[in-house]
């Protein structure tokens, strides 16, 4: 599966010379959320159901896109940054598909549920609410699975997709740009 990845250029020069890249979480900013780190570990867990554990020393997944992101828009760094837009290939049975809009449901520990008619979300979110404890976070955490992939939908573009390691021999295009 072709799939795209926007990283920091000294990603793409660890990839160079230690020939794969792997996500470092103690250089995160989003992980000193404790709510981000709630959502990441509920992913890592998932990921480690569909797609197997990850490899020794790996504890946070690897980012990407189903579709090729456009670099005039200017969410992709920091602006000024010198990034790359890297184009690899990796086999389907090695990634893990989830819904990139709803997948701000678990960052902000907000229940998903995907439902159409106001009034029924109204009712099932106030049910929710009633939980307490354990029956609250699993009904969370179980909520956020409505918003897992089996496959690339249609709309390539709702898809982000995780995996545990890029490995130099996967890169097939790097695009070096300077963030808007």
């Amino acid at each position: 599966m072709r799939l795209w990845t926007i990283q920091d250029e000294a990603v793409y020069n660890t990839i160079i010379t230690e020939g794969k890249y792997r996500c470092d979480g103690s250089k995160s900013v989003h992980l000193e959320s404790e709510r981000f780190r709630i959502a990441y570990a509920w992913l890592v867990k998932k990921m480690k159901d569909k797609i197997g554990n990850a490899p020794e020393g790996v504890e946070y997944p690897v980012w990407a896109w189903a579709f090729k992101p456009d670099l005039r828009k200017s969410c992709w760094c920091a602006s000024g940054k010198k990034c790359v837009r890297i184009e690899f290939e990796i086999d389907e049975k090695d990634i893990f598909i989830t819904d990139y809009g709803n997948w701000h449901c678990a960052l902000n520990h907000f229940p998903f549920f995907d439902i159409e008619d106001d009034d029924e979300w109204e009712e099932v979110y106030r049910e929710f609410c009633l939980l307490r404890g354990d029956d609250y976070t699993n009904a969370l955490e179980k909520s956020w699975e409505g918003f897992i992939y089996s496959e690339i939908p249609a709309d390539r573009e709702r898809a982000q997709i995780t995996f545990w390691e890029l490995k130099k021999e996967q890169i097939k295009k790097v695009h070096h740009f300077i963030s808007r």
